[in-house]
C-alpha cells in the first residue's frame, strides 16, 4: 500500500504523560480519552492494554514510527491523514477487524484496493477516492455489510461480477472514471444512489442483464457521459427522486416518463432532445409543496405543448432552445419560482406571466424583445430580472412595483432614457441592488437613485455618456459605479461628495484630468481609470491625508509623468501603472520596503 506523503502538521488528541503514568496504577479495562497535542515526539508507542476513544493524527513531520500494538482499541475513532515522515506504523494484536465499519483511503497513491480489506467485515463505509485504482477486486465481495463505496476520481474501467452479493449497498458513487458498461446492479435491492457521472458510458442498460437498474434507486446520476439511448426499463425506476442525465447525447426519452411521478429534479439538459418528454406533466414529485425542478436547457426543442409541466413546478430552466413562443403559464402554477427561457427565439413576454405572483427569478437573455408589457407589474415578489442582449428601446413605468428586486440586467439593448419610476428599484431589498445598464444609448446619469437605505451598483459601460455634471452628487446610494468605455471628457467634483462610493471604473473614456474633490471620497477602494488622457493624479491625492482606504489603483495607458511624494499610494494592494510617461524612474521607490501591503509594479512599457 503505497500513500501518498502530504503536509506538516500533527494534531493527537492526547494527554500523553498523565495517561501513560496513570495506565500502570488502573486496572485494564480503565477508559481514557486522548484530548491534547503532543509536539516534540519521534516515536509513539501505546503498547499497554489502555482503551482509547479517539486517535485523530493528521500531519506531522517528527512522529517517524507509531506502535499502537495489543488491544489498545475499544470501539475506536482514529484518523491518520496528510501525514508526512512515517516510516512505520504497527497495529498489531487489536482484532482491528471486528470493531472498524468506517474506512478512509481517499487521496492516497493505491493502484489496488489491499487484499486485506475483506478481513473487515463488519465494514460498512468504504472511501477510496481519488487513487489510482484501475479496477475492483472480487475480494470485495466478502464485504457483505457495506452500505455506502466511493471510488470516484480513480481510473477504473469495469466492475467484477462480485457486485452481486453486496445485497445491502445502499450508496454507489463511481463518477470520474473510465466506466464504458454499466455494471450489473440488478441483485443490488437495496441501492438507493448511484452516481456514475463522467464515465465513458454509451447506455445504461448493463450487458447481457435483463434488468437495468434495481427498482429501489432514488437518485441516479450519469451527467457527462455518451449516453445516446435510454432504455425502455428506465420507466420502471418508480422510486426514482433525483435524476442527472445532463451533457449527453439523448435524441428523446422512451415511451413516457409520466411513471416517474415521485421525481423531485429531473435534469436532461445539454442532450439533443427535440420535443418536452412525453407525459412531463405527471411529474408532480411531494404534491403538498412546490418543489419540482425541471431542466432542459441546451437542447433542441422549438415548442412547449399546452399543459406539459404540472402545476406542483417550482423551477424551469429551458434556455438555449429554439422556443419562438412561451405559453402556458398562467395562475393554476401557484409554486413556480424561477423560469429561464434565455437565448431563445422569443419575440414576446406573454401577458400570463403576470398571473405568476410567487416568481422570483424570471431570464429572458439573449431573445429578440422588442417591450416589456405592463403585466409584468403584478410579479411584485421579483427578485431577479435578466432582459439583456435584446431590441428593447423603451421601458414603461412598472418599476415602482419591484421594491424588492436586488438585481436587474438591461445591458446590451437599445435604452435612450429611463422612466421616472426606475428609482423605486429595491427599495426593500435586504442585499446590495446591482443595476445593469452597459452598452446601451443611455447619454446620462439616471437621477431617480437617490437616497435611500439601500446600496447600489449601477454598471453604465458603453453608453453615450459625454459629461458627469454636479447633478452626480445627488446619487448618494451609490457604493459601485462603472462609466467605462464612455467618451467621457469631463467629471464634475462633486462626485467626491458620494460618501459610499467603493469603487468607480472610469476607463477607456477620454479625461484629460480626474475631479479635485475625488479626494474626498473616504471610502474610496478601488479607482480605474486606464487608458485615457491623463497626465498626472489629482493634487489632492499628493497631499492625501482623508482618503485612507484606496487599496486598487489601476492607472495604465495614460501619460503620467510623476508621482513623487504621493503618500495616497502607501495604502496600496495593487497598483497598476504600465505604458505611462514617467522620467523620474520608479514612482514608488520613496516608500519603505516593509510597507504592511504589497504593492504591484507593472511598469515594463515605461
Amino acid at each position: 500500500m503505497r500513500y501518498k506523503v502530504l503536509s506538516t502538521l500533527f494534531v493527537l488528541f492526547f494527554h500523553a504523560a498523565q495517561a501513560m503514568e496513570e495506565s500502570q496504577n488502573k486496572s485494564a479495562n480503565q477508559e481514557y480519552t486522548l484530548i491534547e497535542a503532543l509536539e516534540n515526539v519521534g516515536h509513539l508507542n501505546v503498547s499497554q492494554r489502555i482503551e482509547i476513544k479517539k486517535i485523530e493524527i493528521t500531519k506531522e513531520k517528527k512522529i517517524s514510527k507509531i506502535e499502537l500494538n495489543d488491544y489498545v482499541f475499544k470501539l475506536p475513532s482514529m484518523g491518520i491523514t496528510n501525514i508526512e515522515g512515517i516510516s512505520k506504523i504497527k497495529l498489531a494484536n487489536n482484532e482491528l477487524s471486528k470493531w472498524v465499519e468506517i474506512i478512509h483511503l481517499e487521496n492516497n497513491l493505491l493502484e489496488a484496493i489491499p487484499s486485506e480489506i475483506d478481513a473487515f467485515a463488519r465494514l460498512k463505509n468504504l472511501y477510496l477516492k481519488k487513487n489510482k485504482l484501475i479496477s475492483i477486486t472480487p475480494n470485495l465481495s466478502k464485504l457483505t455489510d457495506l452500505y455506502s463505496l466511493d471510488v470516484s476520481y480513480n481510473r477504473i474501467r469495469d466492475f467484477p461480477e462480485a457486485f452481486l452479493s453486496l445485497t445491502k449497498l445502499d450508496t454507489l458513487d463511481c463518477s470520474n472514471n473510465r466506466i464504458a458498461q454499466l455494471p450489473r446492479l440488478e441483485q443490488c435491492k437495496k441501492l438507493a444512489r448511484l452516481n456514475i457521472a463522467d464515465n465513458k458510458l454509451s447506455t445504461l442498460q448493463a450487458a447481457n442483464a435483463h434488468e437495468t437498474l434495481p427498482a429501489s434507486l432514488q437518485s441516479l446520476v450519469a451527467a457527462r457521459n455518451h449516453i445516446s439511448r435510454l432504455p425502455i426499463a428506465i420507466n420502471d425506476l418508480t422510486n426514482l427522486r433525483y435524476l442527472n442525465l445532463s451533457h449527453n447525447a439523448i435524441p428523446e426519452w422512451p415511451e413516457t416518463i409520466g411513471n416517474l411521478t415521485n421525481l423531485i429534479v429531473v435534469n436532461l439538459a445539454h442532450n439533443s432532445l427535440s420535443a418536452v418528454p412525453r407525459d412531463m406533466h405527471k411529474v408532480s414529485g411531494d404534491p403538498t409543496c412546490g418543489q419540482v425542478i425541471i431542466d432542459l436547457s441546451g437542447n433542441k426543442i422549438s415548442e412547449i405543448p399546452a399543459e406539459s409541466f404540472n402545476t406542483n413546478l417550482h423551477t424551469l430552466r429551458m434556455s438555449n432552445n429554439q422556443i419562438s413562443v412561451l405559453k402556458g403559464f398562467n395562475n393554476l402554477f401557484k409554486y413556480i419560482c424561477e423560469l429561464n427561457f434565455s437565448h431563445n427565439n422569443l419575440t414576446a413576454i406573454p401577458d400570463e406571466l403576470g398571473q405568476l405572483s410567487n416568481l422570483m427569478c424570471l431570464y429572458l437573455a439573449g431573445n429578440q424583445l422588442t417591450e416589456i408589457p405592463e403585466s409584468l407589474t403584478n410579479c411584485t415578489n421579483l427578485r431577479s430580472l435578466d432582459l439583456s442582449d435584446n431590441k428593447i428601446s423603451s421601458l414603461c413605468t412598472i418599476w415602482r412595483g419591484f421594491v424588492d428586486m436586488h438585481s436587474l440586467n438591461l445591458s446590451r439593448n437599445r435604452l435612450r432614457s429611463l422612466p421616472h419610476d426606475f428609482g423605486r428599484l429595491g427599495r426593500r431589498s435586504p442585499a446590495q441592488v446591482k443595476i445593469n445598464l452597459s452598452s446601451n444609448q443611455l447619454d446620462s446619469l439616471p437621477l431617480y437613485i437617490r437616497n435611500s437605505k439601500r446600496s447600489y451598483s449601477l454598471n453604465l459601460s458603453g453608453n453615450r455618456i459625454k459629461e458627469v455634471f454636479a447633478s452626480v452628487g445627488k446619487l448618494q446610494s451609490l457604493s459601485e459605479l462603472n462609466l467605462s468605455n464612455n467618451p467621457i471628457t469631463k467629471v464634475s467634483s462633486y462626485i467626491g461628495t458620494i460618501n459610499r462610493l467603493r469603487s468607480l471604473n472610469l476607463a477607456s473614456a477620454q479625461l484629460k484630468e480626474l475631479p479635485m474633490m475625488l479626494g474626498k471620497s473616504t471610502n474610496l477602494r478601488v479607482l480605474n481609470c486606464n487608458n485615457n488622457y491623463l497626465t498626472n493624479l489629482p493634487t489632492s491625492f499628493r497631499n492625501l491625508t482623508q482618503v485612507t482606504q484606496l487599496q486598487v489603483l489601476d492607472n495604465d495607458s495614460n501619460l503620467v509623468t510623476n508621482l513623487k511624494n504621493n503618500t495616497a499610494l502607501q495604502t496600496l494592494f495593487v497598483c497598476l501603472l504600465k505604458t505611462n510617461s514617467f522620467y523620474y524612474g520608479n514612482p514608488l521607490c520613496m516608500y519603505p520596503r516593509d510597507m504592511k501591503t504589497e504593492i504591484y509594479q507593472k511598469m515594463e512599457e515605461n
